[in-house]
């Protein structure tokens, strides 16, 4: 049995099972989840208690107001059900919207004024994109709490935006930072973390000691909620055993402390790969476990095992290795066959 600890702001509900949330006056209400003292919950409770207070126009709603309305989606289940990271991230984009809107009147929002909105506050495609999916999930939580009759992103279409893909770690790449980082330092376990779990960086600095059993690593995707038990390979057993790990984390700071962002970690991390000149992201390991699991004649539900994705971003990762894989098998019957000498 754990230990049960007292926070402040942290209220326990029991409906079938204990859940957790963080209700604190002027500040939206989080649901937190794992238990008390462990890490992912105190991850989750020290970014609720960093998080900004609620705008004026939240804490003081006008009735029928975009400020009303971000009160009540907030505190929706669909809202709470979300992963903590995708609420913050929802959270800062509609908080950065009712700096200006918090008075307006849901009732009286337009697909112009969507269009509008979009256009003047996001700077990129991307960020115009993020911005219409966050303003479309209130819009439809107001349609759903009766605000208004209708949701008027439904005639609102995102500017069009082809992501430029991250580039993809090659064997050259591995080769050179194994070469440059030996076994025993931290941007060798780094770089074994993620190749042989083929997990996000977010997902590879929460990983520590207390996740390994049987065998295998335990991940709680941060992203998606999605539970994966990836077997340990050699070679990360390898890199694990030369780099002895006292904390709750495998990966730490210089100073011995964990990772505190996802941003830290990407950007020491693409220091260490410029020494051994690779240029290619942390993410780009992702993609190469991808490819290397395809390459060894891995079908996408057993790719998608290991990496936790869908098969449709499975198969857009290994679409180049499988293209060369089917031509090698499909030119060989352009072969002729060998006449038999009279």
């Amino acid at each position: 049995m754990m230990t049960s600890i007292r926070l402040p702001y942290v209220h326990e509900f029991r409906k079938g099972r204990v859940t957790y949330r963080y209700f604190r006056k002027g500040r939206v209400k989080v649901r937190l989840r794992g238990h008390p003292g462990s890490k992912e919950f105190m991850a989750a409770y020290q970014a609720a208690l960093d998080c900004s207070p609620l705008p004026i126009g939240v804490r003081l709603t006008r009735p029928g107001s975009m400020g009303a309305l971000a009160a009540s989606w907030y505190g929706s289940d669909e809202f709470i059900s979300l992963t903590d990271g995708t609420q913050l991230r929802y959270r800062r984009i509609f908080e950065a919207l009712l700096k200006d809107h918090a008075d307006d009147l849901v009732r009286e929002l337009q697909a112009g004024h969507i269009r509008a909105i979009v256009t003047h506050r996001a700077k990129t495609p991307a960020a115009a994109r993020a911005l219409l999916n966050v303003i479309r999930q209130a819009l439809q939580h107001a349609f759903n709490i009766g605000m208004r009759g209708d949701v008027p992103t439904r005639d609102v279409r995102p500017p069009k935006y082809r992501a430029k893909p991250h580039a993809t770690w090659t064997e050259e790449n591995i080769a050179a930072f194994e070469s440059t980082h030996a076994l025993g330092s931290r941007a060798r376990l780094a770089l074994a973390l993620m190749l042989y779990t083929g997990q996000r960086s977010g997902d590879v600095i929460r990983m520590g000691p207390q996740h390994v059993r049987d065998g295998a690593i335990q991940v709680r995707q941060q992203k998606t909620g999605k539970e994966l038990s990836i077997p340990i390979h050699p070679e990360l057993d390898e890199a694990l055993a030369a780099h002895p790990v006292g904390h709750l984390a495998f990966l730490v700071t210089q100073t011995g402390a964990p990772f505190a962002s996802q941003t830290g970690f990407y950007n020491w991390f693409r220091r260490t790969a410029a020494e051994a000149g690779v240029s290619a992201p942390p993410h780009g390991l992702r993609k190469a476990t991808c490819c290397r699991l395809a390459d060894a004649g891995c079908t996408p539900h057993e790719i998608a095992s290991i990496t936790g994705q869908s098969l449709k971003m499975v198969e857009h990762y290994t679409k180049e290795v499988n293209q060369h894989r089917m031509a090698k098998r499909t030119i060989t019957r352009l072969a002729r066959p060998v006449k038999n000498e009279p």
